[in-house]
């Protein structure tokens, strides 16, 4: 059956791709075909049938990569962000961008972090835009807090945090109110990619019980992007996972990442989300 309302004789699609099969023609071929086909009105049904041959290509071999990341003008689109629990983990992490506004400007709490220097906390977030991080934003409450290492990671085929961008920065947490982290002189910059999922991970930098009371969004005061998972019984906002945890390290963060290390606990941190703008 012809396309609707297009003449029966092709004059190039299909003549050019006659006896090939759907399994062996590549994008190479139709990008072949396509060119030269004049963008007008009479070279409508020619490409209308290289667009249907195209998508059968895609159906026949399951590429769909090319069309899925094919650019187009707007900037990026909003994520489809995947299950990133690691293995034996139950319920997904919430999925939100860091720095959501609240409805409570002094809710607070220094549970973000855990009291000491062995464990390290990784915060999903969706770059918008691409470019290299010129300074991390973040408010807190009091004054003699330690201070926090801080660190941006890539992510693998499954969205799990993979390994460093750039060079580690140790954030200042002495002062109370907005604090600002000048991190354009790393060695090597934090840059992100447009349209990428990256991990933000915190971590104390002394043993001392110092945890700064950062600025969060209490996820009882209303959901920032996603409604989190529900993985216990006793209420609606416990055990919404927000975050994954590594533990045993000695310091430093890990330049990268051992899938089989990472957690995903619910509670008592589970709904502390902090506030960290970044500004590129």
């Amino acid at each position: 059956m012809p396309l609707p309302d297009a003449s029966k004789k092709s004059p190039r699609v299909y003549t050019l791709l006659q006896n090939t099969d759907l399994d062996n023609v590549t994008f190479a071929n139709v990008q072949a075909v396509g060119n030269p086909i004049a963008i007008e009105e009479a070279n409508e049904d020619e490409m209308r049938r290289l667009v249907l041959v195209n998508l059968c290509r895609l159906v026949t071999s399951g590429e769909w990569t090319g069309l899925l990341e094919a650019g187009g003008g707007g900037g990026a689109g909003m994520p489809i962000f995947p299950n990133v629990n690691p293995p034996g983990e139950g319920g997904n992490i919430v999925s939100y961008p860091i720095g959501f506004p609240t409805s409570s400007g002094d809710t607070n709490s220094n549970g973000v972090l855990d009291a000491n220097t062995t464990s390290a906390h990784f915060y999903p977030f969706f770059s918008f835009k691409g470019g290299e991080i010129q300074s991390l934003t973040c408010g807190t409450i009091g004054t003699t807090d330690d201070d926090v290492l801080v660190n941006v990671y890539s992510s693998d085929d499954a969205g799990l945090p993979a390994s460093t961008i750039g060079s580690e920065a140790t954030w200042d947490m002495g002062t109370a109110g907005t604090i600002t982290l000048d991190v354009s002189g790393l060695s090597t910059t934090w840059t992100l990619d447009e349209g990428t999922i990256y991990w933000l991970a915190l971590m104390l930098k002394t043993s001392a019980d110092a945890r700064p009371n950062f600025r969060i969004h209490d996820l009882d005061e209303g959901n920032p992007f996603m409604m989190p998972v529900n993985t216990q019984s006793t209420g609606l906002y416990n055990g919404g996972r927000t975050h994954l945890d590594i533990t045993g390290l000695s310091g430093a963060l890990p330049s990268t990442i051992t899938t089989a290390n990472l957690t995903s606990t619910g509670a008592p941190y589970s709904h502390y989300l902090p506030y960290i703008t970044f500004v590129l």
